[in-house]
This record gives structure tokens, sequence and C-alpha cells, in this order.
């Protein structure tokens, strides 16, 4: 469901539960609205009264509760409906953008989205444009190697598969090569190969919320690093050990602190590689397979004091 069952401020009526909607129906709704024009639409002003119940016309309100902006507008509901054109999440649009995608919603779920919201600003009687010759863009679109995340419960049970903002506001992240690890305080370490060949980074932390790609910083100073291979491991200390191959085919390691920070690379030794794979073990001591270039399987170990 788009939107939060209460107001973003305290308030006696309650809306209906709505139909719970996976990412993938979202995503099938929102392209069959591009381009067929809004079945119901409302003017500016009967936004503003969404909004005041929603609220208060705070259209930059962020409370940590999963619902962003002036129409309380759930985060996958504004990745479906198009939204990330504009801005990652909602209450970072203005509000101009945000009832543009609002529109959307409307056109997709009814008035009922916003229920006794909706209902007491009049929102299904309303069929005024509200910025006309003003449309939003059209919801951006998956390709091959766009990165998704999921989630297995204890109980067996799989969360929806729910695609990962790209870098720097991009809509998605296309990668040709991913890497995840654990780490005892429940967070998740992703490790991604750019098409750009650069290696980037993202938490996910125990609230559910993402870090953000960041480039990881390159050897000797310089801007960016380039790998042929990569993987990542947790440490029972909450580090995450970073192993990499070079674009000169030599090994590489990084250390992501518990802090966020890194520790930078160093080369091991000078051996050369095709592939890598690496592991924690509880000591605090990692294991490293390689595939050397000529085709043998080699193994290392690191010991705890580095």
């Amino acid at each position: 469901m788009p939107h939060r069952e209460t107001s973003a401020m305290s308030r006696n009526a309650r809306r209906p539960r709505l139909a719970v909607i996976t990412a993938t129906a979202l995503a099938a709704v929102a392209l069959s609205t591009i381009g067929a024009g809004s079945a119901q639409a409302a003017s500016v002003a009967t936004w503003d009264k969404v909004a005041q119940c929603e609220s208060t016309n705070n259209w930059s309100i962020n409370t940590g509760n999963g619902y962003y902006g002036g129409l309380q507008i759930l985060k996958s509901t504004w990745d479906a409906f198009g939204g990330r054109a504009y801005a990652s999440y909602p209450h970072q649009a203005t509000k101009q953008q945000q009832i543009l995608i609002a529109e959307k919603i409307l056109a997709g779920q009814g008035a009922g989205a916003w229920g006794s919201c909706g209902s007491a600003a009049g929102l299904a009687y309303d069929h005024a444009d509200p910025y006309p010759g003003d449309t939003a863009p059209p919801a951006p679109v998956s390709k091959a190697g766009d990165v998704y995340h999921a989630i297995r419960a204890t109980d067996g049970s799989w969360t929806p598969f729910q695609a990962l903002n790209g870098y720097a506001g991009a809509a998605f992240f296309n990668a040709s090569q991913e890497s995840i690890a654990a780490t005892p305080d429940g967070s998740t370490q992703t490790l991604a190969t750019g098409n750009d060949g650069n290696l980037y980074h993202t938490a996910r932390y125990t609230n559910g919320s993402w870090s953000g790609w960041a480039a990881l910083p390159g050897f000797g100073g310089a801007a960016t690093f380039a790998a042929k291979d990569q993987a990542m491991t947790g440490m029972g200390n909450g580090d995450a050990h970073v192993m990499a191959i070079g674009n000169d085919g030599k090994i590489y390691q990084n250390t992501r602190f518990k802090s966020g920070t890194w520790a930078g690379w160093t080369g091991v030794g000078s051996w050369q590689a095709k592939k890598i794979a690496v592991a924690g073990l509880p000591d605090g001591s990692t294991q490293t397979l390689i595939v050397g270039n000529d085709g043998n399987v080699y193994h290392a170990v690191r010991a705890v004091d580095g």
C-alpha cells in the first residue's frame, strides 16, 4: 500500500488497510499508466487538503516511519510510479513533483489510497488537472544487470525483491558483479562492480535504510578502484574484509571497519589471478582462494595480526 494508515500527525480517524501489493505488481501498474492519461485527477487545492490531513502540509517531512513528504507516500510506491526520476525519496522532491506522482498513484489505485484523508478532501470527486501541460515522467525501466535485494526470514519466507537505488541519484544500479556480507550487528555490506568497471559499496542497516552507493577510492591515491574480480566477507568484530583483482591482474585487500571508515588498499605479494574468493573465520583470520593465471586453484591465510 502506498500510504500510512494514519497521518504524519496523530488523528482519530483510521483508514482501512489496503491490500498488500508486491513490488512487481506495483511496477506493472505504473507501466500500464504511462502515456494513458489519468483516469482520475485533482486540483492543487484538493491535494493541499490531503496534505493538510496527512502531514499538516509539510512537503519535506520525514519522520522515519517509512512514509515521506506532504502526501505520505511509501518509498516502494514512489519508485514504482516513477518518482525516482525526480528524487530518491518523496520528501526530497518539490511539492509539484510529489503531486505529479500522486496523480499517477490516483489513476492506478484510486482515492482510497489516501483513506480517510482522501475522502475528507473530496479526492474522488475533483477531476481537475493540477498542472495542465505538465506530466510526470515515465517510470524508469529496469534492465538486465540491475541489482535487486530480498530478505529470507527465519521461517523460510521471502520478501519481494526490491531494486536498489543507483549511484548519484540514478533509478537503478547496474552491475557486472556483486558480493554481499553480513556483520554481527545485523547489517549487510554490498560490494558491486559498476558498468564502468569500478568498485562501489553500500550498507543496509537493521532499520531497513541504506547508506547509498559510494565509490571505493583507488590504490595509491587514485580516485577509483577498477577490478577484474572481487569478493567480500563479514568479520566477527563488525568489520568487512574485501579482496579484489585489479586491472593489472594483481591481488589487493581492503577493510571496511565497523565505524564505516576504510583501511585503504594494500597489495598482496606479487601474485596474479583470474578469480578470487574470501571467507572470514571466528578467530579473525581470513581464508582466500584464487584461480591463478595458470588455471590452478591456490589458497592463502591472512592471520589475525594481518
